[in-house]
């Protein structure tokens, strides 16, 4: 769903699970690059529906963490905010820290809600 506009292609995203809202995300720039020994990685997760600028905090559902040959991949999402009018002047982006189940090796980390997974990037997912 949705449009792009400034070059960018849309992306296929997975079904998420009735009453669940899609959340963006990017490796958090404060931090290092996951290198092969770690077992954290260091995100930035941004909810995609309006809010009012209300923070997800709570209401965050994830990380979901699957790993495969050559990927870990990482899917988060969002509950909503109970019904009623929420502007879209921007949402701000959390930190989020995610525990691995081992050391990233040569894996790469990926979105798991994008079709076909997405290497992720520095950032928020915007």
């Amino acid at each position: 769903a949705g449009g792009s506009s400034g070059g960018e292609p849309c992306r296929a995203r997975a079904l998420l699970p009735e009453g669940l809202g899609e959340v963006r995300w990017g490796l958090d720039p404060d931090f290092p690059a996951p290198t092969a020994t770690d077992t954290e990685v260091h995100v930035r997760v941004t909810e995609t529906a309006c809010t009012g600028s209300e923070p997800l905090g709570d209401r965050l559902v994830g990380p979901e963490v699957v790993e495969r040959d050559g990927q870990v991949l990482l899917a988060f999402a969002a509950r909503p905010l109970p019904d009623g009018f929420h502007t879209c002047p921007g949402n701000p982006s959390e930190a989020v820290t995610v525990t691995l189940p081992g050391p990233l090796g040569d894996r790469v980390i990926a979105d798991g809600n994008a079709v076909p997974p997405v290497p992720a990037e520095i950032g928020d997912g915007f």
